[in-house]
């Protein structure tokens, strides 16, 4: 896997960016007001949101706005980085895991599954635009969203030196896999 960052780019280059890897999947967006995880839209407004992952299986795309109105970006990929990317080294594998997300599907009063998902610990549904993407053909009883990582060693060539200030990404890095839907004993 290659690893590299940019600096200080703006909403062209990021737009390069998502164009160039023909494969992304998913998306998690945020900015102070909202947080979306859905399927990826390349006609998604990237200047609407402060901070986001864009992810599938050959690459996974990180970047924030700074003051300023330039992003940062980071970019994990199987291909070759594209221009304007500071390599920093490639990575393996070092192990896989999983973080569940917030809430539990909703079932009809028949069982019959919905595109909603209900978490106690925030006051509201999480549906539409702020629901998962995930198919709604499951009939088991409690199912949840299982987000699927790897996570990355990345080798410092020069060591860990605290005095010396590096912009690259950290030293572990998490990649997103995938979104799974899980159900029943599973969960």
């Amino acid at each position: 896997m290659n690893v590299g960052y940019r600096l200080g780019a703006n909403i062209t280059d990021l737009a390069s960016v998502l164009t160039a890897i023909p494969d992304w999947r998913y998306m998690i967006l945020q900015k102070p007001a909202d947080i979306q995880c859905t399927t990826y839209d390349p006609a998604t407004s990237w200047a609407d949101w402060e901070q986001g992952v864009v992810f599938g299986p050959t690459a996974h795309l990180q970047w924030r706005r700074r003051r300023g109105g330039a992003f940062h970006l980071m970019l994990l990929s199987s291909q070759e980085l594209p221009a304007g990317f500071t390599s920093v080294g490639q990575t393996d594998s070092c192990k896989t895991a999983s973080v569940y997300l917030w809430g539990e599907r909703q079932f009809t009063s028949k069982g019959q599954p919905t595109a909603e998902w209900v978490e106690g610990r925030i006051p509201q549904v999480i549906t539409g635009l702020r629901g998962y993407p995930l198919d709604t053909s499951p009939v088991q009883k409690t199912c949840r969203v299982k987000l699927e990582m790897e996570v990355l060693e990345l080798p410092r060539p020069n060591g860990d030196n605290p005095e010396q200030f590096d912009p690259s990404p950290a030293k572990w890095l998490e990649r997103y896999l995938s979104l799974k839907e899980v159900c029943g004993e599973e969960v």
